[in-house]
C-alpha cells in the first residue's frame, strides 16, 4: 500500500511539473481580446460653486478640478476628454467642454494631466437656457467621455463601480454641481395710489375680448405675507380699490376686472388663494381663483419708479397694470417673470 502511494504521488508531481513547464512555455492568448481601459483620477478635489446669482461672472461662479489620465501606456494613449451636460429631462445632453490631447501637460509621476474649468455661462449657452429657465429645485448633470487612440471610449455607464466609486480610484466621470443662491429680500410691498390698467384679450373667443383696451385708474396694493425673517421666496396679496366703490378688495387681476365687468362687489373679483410670488427677481403666481383660474404673468418691465406687470389667466382674461411708486425710489431691476 505505501509502494503505491508513492509510485501514485511521483506520477501526480511528474503531471503536474510537465503542465507547468507547458503553460510557462506559451503566450497567454486570451490577453489580447481583454478589454484594456482608460479613467481619469481625481488629484485635486472640485473648486468653486455654480452660483444663482452670477451665473454670467465667471470669475465668481464656476467648477475647477485637476484629473490625471491611467491606461496600460501611463495615460500617453488617452486623447480626449469632454463634458456634457444636462438639466433635468427638458435641456440636454449636450457636449459643451472637449480637451484634446494637446491641452494635457505631464505630472511629477509622468502621467497626462489636465486642470479643467467649467463656468455657469457656458453651460447656459450650450443648453440653449436662460435665467428664466432655472428652477432650484432642478439639477444639473455632467458626464464624461474618455477617448483613447484606438477609438474606444469610456463614461460612467460602461466603467466599473470600483474605479468610480472607490477612494483609491476616484474617477472622474460624473459631477452634479451644487448650485448656490444667496438670500434674497422680496420688497415688493406697497400701496400704489395712481395705479394704471389696461384690459388685453388673450382668447378673443371669450365676453372679455370685448373689453380689450378698456382703462382704469385706481390704488392697488402689494401686502407682503411671508416670513420677513427669511425674505424668500416673497408672497404677496394684491388689493385693489376703486375711487367709486371706496372699498378695498382682495383682487388678482390688479383692478383689471373694474373696466370690463364693473364689480358691485369683491365676490365678483379673483378671489381663492391666488397669490403674487417673488423669488430672486422672478415673479409669478401661486395659487387659483375662486373658479379655479390659474395665473401667469407675460410681461415684466422695469423703468425706474413703473412698474408694469402684463398678466392673464387660462380662461382667457388677461390685463396690464403700471405700479408707480411715490416714495422717490425706482423698483429693483432685476425683475423678470418665466417665458417672458
Amino acid at each position: 500500500m505505501k509502494k503505491f502511494s508513492l509510485y501514485t504521488l511521483a506520477l501526480l508531481v511528474g503531471a503536474l511539473t510537465f503542465f507547468s513547464c507547458q503553460e510557462k512555455d506559451r503566450a497567454f492568448p486570451e490577453f489580447e481580446d481583454l478589454e484594456k481601459g482608460a479613467y481619469p483620477r481625481l488629484v485635486e478635489g472640485v473648486f468653486g460653486d455654480l452660483d444663482y446669482e452670477n451665473f454670467d461672472n465667471a470669475d465668481s461662479s464656476s467648477l475647477s478640478f485637476t484629473v490625471e489620465f491611467y491606461d496600460e501606456n501611463n495615460g500617453a494613449d488617452v486623447t480626449e476628454y469632454s463634458w456634457s451636460v444636462k438639466y433635468g429631462d427638458t435641456f440636454g445632453p449636450t457636449t459643451f467642454k472637449t480637451y484634446a490631447k494637446s491641452d494635457f501637460t505631464t505630472n511629477a509621476d509622468g502621467l497626462p494631466q489636465l486642470t479643467a474649468t467649467f463656468t455657469f455661462a457656458e453651460i447656459f449657452t450650450a443648453l440653449g437656457m436662460t435665467i428664466d429657465d432655472f428652477e432650484l429645485t432642478t439639477d444639473f448633470q455632467l458626464d464624461a467621455t474618455l477617448t483613447m487612440a484606438n477609438g474606444k471610449s469610456f463614461t460612467f455607464d460602461n466603467t466599473g463601480s470600483n474605479i468610480i466609486g472607490q477612494p483609491t480610484f476616484q474617477g472622474m466621470f460624473r459631477y452634479t454641481p451644487a448650485v448656490t443662491k444667496k438670500p434674497c429680500n422680496s420688497i415688493l410691498a406697497g400701496t400704489f395710489v395712481e395705479s394704471s390698467v389696461t384690459n388685453t384679450a388673450p382668447n378673443p373667443d371669450i365676453g372679455w375680448a370685448a373689453c380689450a383696451g378698456n382703462t382704469w385708474i385706481g390704488e392697488v396694493r402689494l401686502e407682503a405675507v411671508h416670513d420677513p425673517a427669511t425674505f424668500d421666496p416673497g408672497l404677496y396679496n394684491v388689493y385693489s380699490t376703486d375711487s367709486t366703490l371706496a372699498v378695498e378688495y382682495n383682487d388678482a387681476s390688479f383692478g383689471n376686472y373694474y373696466p370690463c365687468y364693473a364689480p358691485a362687489d369683491g365676490t365678483s373679483l379673483p378671489l381663492g388663494d391666488v397669490q403674487v410670488t417673488e423669488s430672486c427677481g422672478k415673479m409669478g403666481f401661486s395659487g387659483a381663483s375662486q373658479w379655479g383660474e390659474v395665473f401667469t404673468f407675460n410681461k415684466v418691465e422695469v423703468d425706474g419708479p413703473k412698474l408694469t406687470l402684463g398678466w392673464e389667466n387660462d380662461y382667457g382674461e388677461g390685463g396690464e397694470v403700471i405700479l408707480t411708486r411715490d416714495d422717490g425710489t425706482a423698483w429693483q431691476s432685476d425683475l423678470f417673470c418665466e417665458g417672458c
